[in-house]
């Protein structure tokens, strides 16, 4: 990573209680989308019932790995005695989902970089309990690389990369059971 670019993610976790139910984030984390919490290596918000996190744009693997451990750390105690698991896809006890927020599905409209089309999204699955977590790896530049990622000719082809050798190969290894419903709603 060290050289041309830096890199950042937004990955959202979901929580379970200490019951072992899953839970919302939104009574525990103050941060929201328009206005994240800033915590060292990054920032906390909620997203729908989710727990996402920044972490901070980095210029080597050695400071993405230290900023994506002090900002997990920071939420785990934000959210105790809940905690956090990585899991694709869930259904939420309909009390977990009394919240308008719990309602609100996606972010900005995205674009498939194959298609250059906008991505549809089907939120009547998700009408129900089901939730669904993800993220975003971010990728910028540095001053020697910008034309590359300036230019959506540019964009789509970098996406285009990362499908191939981070995507494909993320969806392959995947062990997570609940994965496939999650991208059925995509």
């Amino acid at each position: 990573m060290e050289g041309c670019f830096v890199a950042g993610a937004d990955p959202e976790l979901m929580l379970v209680s200490p019951a072992g139910e899953l839970t919302s984030a939104i009574p525990l984390i103050s941060g929201t989308k328009k206005e994240p919490l800033a915590v060292a290596g990054g920032a906390v918000q909620r997203d729908n019932v989710m727990a996402e996190f920044n972490v901070t744009p980095s210029n080597t693997l050695e400071e993405f790995t230290g900023n994506m451990r002090l900002v997990l750390g920071e939420l785990a105690r934000l959210v105790a005695p809940n905690r956090l698991t990585v899991r694709a896809s869930g259904h939420y006890p309909t009390a977990e989902l009394d919240h308008d927020e719990a309602r609100v599905f996606g972010c900005d409209p995205d674009f498939n970089s194959w298609t250059m089309r906008m991505n549809l999204f089907d939120n009547t699955k998700a009408m129900d309990s089901l939730r669904s977590a993800g993220g975003h790896w971010h990728v910028g530049y540095k001053d020697e690389t910008k034309e590359m990622l300036t230019d959506d000719y540019g964009k789509a082809e970098v996406i285009k990369m990362l499908d191939i050798f981070q995507g494909v190969p993320s969806i392959l290894l995947d062990p997570d059971e609940t994965a496939p419903l999650r991208r059925s709603l995509y």
